[in-house]
């Protein structure tokens, strides 16, 4: 099936939902990861460790599903902003914009990551060739 052309355009495949899912999930358990571990009450080291885990997560997706990478990174971002506004829902229902929107620096630094590795891992696979 070979690399497609840049005017080739895949036509949507009844997986594709799947792999948004399991994208999704995987970036989310990448958030979980240092409780799930219980990596103590140090911010850094649970910083590296999340981050780390969106990288691996993301290179993995990158590696499995190589077309239209972009993807993955933002089902990580959709699942991120669903699951702050199912806390923020149980919490107070006041200024859930005004949430979503201080917190949109984490969901940078939380998709950036992600993005990084799915490319990485679609370049990987390709062995380098466009």
């Amino acid at each position: 099936m070979g690399v497609p052309r840049k005017s080739e355009v895949r036509p949507f495949r009844p997986t594709d939902p799947l792999w948004w899912g399991l994208a999704a999930l995987l970036g989310l358990v990448s958030l979980w990861l240092p409780h799930i571990l219980q990596m103590g009450a140090d911010r850094t080291t649970q910083l590296v460790m999340t981050e780390s885990a969106l990288f691996f997560s993301g290179s993995v997706i990158g590696c499995l599903r190589p077309d239209r990478v972009w993807r993955w990174g933002l089902a990580c971002l959709v699942a991120f902003i669903v699951r702050d506004l199912a806390q923020f829902a149980t919490v107070t229902k006041a200024g859930v914009l005004s949430y979503l929107a201080g917190n949109a620096a984490l969901y940078a630094v939380h998709t950036i990551p992600v993005l990084a590795g799915a490319y990485i891992g679609a370049y990987m696979l390709r062995g380098g060739q466009r």
